[in-house]
């Protein structure tokens, strides 16, 4: 299961898709980039792509990557560790309300399925319910 790191104004998950796991995400984010509109994109070094940041610039998104190193930059400007400091803590963020969303649904067990219509029963009302406690706490 991959789950796309697309947020709102304050800061809320909406875009996920339930995909095996051997994907690379950005694999899974170019499928899904057409559903991606006037908004910020989070993600790691994964998502470094020209193509795939042209794509999203037509959608009018903005995709937030870590500033890397390459061969011709050998090191990052201290505004440049300030932004990936300030990004990786709000990826952390977003990792620890997905740890959450696997551990409460337990969509590991999935795999006990037999039948696509099934799993994506599955999948989608473990995390529909999941949603609802974490709305009340």
């Amino acid at each position: 299961m991959a789950i796309i790191n697309q947020e709102d104004s304050i800061g809320k998950p909406f875009a996920f898709k339930v995909t095996p796991a051997s994907p690379h995400d950005l694999t899974i984010a170019r499928t899904m980039s057409d559903e991606f509109h006037d908004s910020t994109l989070i993600g790691d070094k994964a998502y470094i792509s020209k193509t795939f940041k042209a794509d999203l610039i037509k959608n009018n998104v903005n995709l937030m990557t870590d500033v890397k190193l390459s061969k011709n930059k050998k090191s990052l400007s201290e505004d440049e560790q300030i932004f990936n400091k300030v990004l990786s803590s709000r990826r952390q963020s977003i990792e620890i309300f997905f740890s959450w969303l696997i551990q409460k649904t337990k969509v590991q067990k999935a795999s006990l399925i037999r039948s696509i219509t099934g799993f994506i029963f599955f999948v989608h009302s473990r995390i529909a319910i999941a949603l609802m406690k974490f709305a009340h706490v």
